[in-house]
């Protein structure tokens, strides 16, 4: 039986539907085909902002300071007042942004318009342990999703995640160096 439900799901992934049962923060499912995404405008507007911040250059935990200092809610509270299913019902405060979800919301290639399925694998149906897929073994279909985020923006915040800024004691600027010598 795991390996028919296991041929299902890649079956699934190589027609491009989705295998999963909630869209990412900043996407509903269509009321009329639910293997279609559409945007939630509310969220979206949320997820460029997190992004203009980052390029703006401010930390992720700065980020996650200035949404809970404004009471922009969590994606689980979000879901929670539109009637959508909630993943988390467990947390204690409705606008605790973590850098953890920051960082899960600014690597999502979905927001470029990127459907990417089949990034996990379950390897063994009895112990539910799973591996992460290599690129080369995940579906990948371009403008499958509506796209919330232009793909330079996108591509400028990747490269500034992977700088390490640090703020020197003495002054307010940053090195002009930083990410350029090592």
């Amino acid at each position: 039986t795991s390996k028919k439900v296991s041929a299902v799901y890649r079956a699934k992934g190589n027609k491009g539907e989705h295998t999963g049962n909630h869209p990412i923060y900043g996407y509903l499912k269509d009321p009329e085909n639910k293997q279609r995404w559409i945007i939630d405008e509310e969220a979206a507007a949320v997820v460029r902002r997190i992004f203009q911040m980052v390029m703006d250059g401010q930390s992720v935990n700065g980020i996650a300071r200035t949404l809970r200092a404004e009471q922009i809610p969590i994606p689980s509270e979000h879901w929670k007042r539109i009637g959508c299913p909630v993943r988390a019902n467990s947390y204690r405060d409705p606008y605790a942004w973590s850098a953890t979800t920051l960082g899960y919301i600014l690597k999502r290639p979905e927001y470029l318009g990127r459907k990417v399925l089949g990034k996990t694998v379950c390897e063994n149906y009895e112990t539910k342990s799973t591996r992460r897929t290599m690129p080369e073994e995940q579906f990948v279909f371009e403008g499958a999703v509506p796209a919330i985020i232009d793909e330079e923006t996108w591509h400028n915040v990747q490269r500034l995640r992977e700088t390490k800024r640090r703020t020197p004691k003495r002054s307010n600027a940053p090195n002009r160096l930083t990410g350029l010598l090592y």
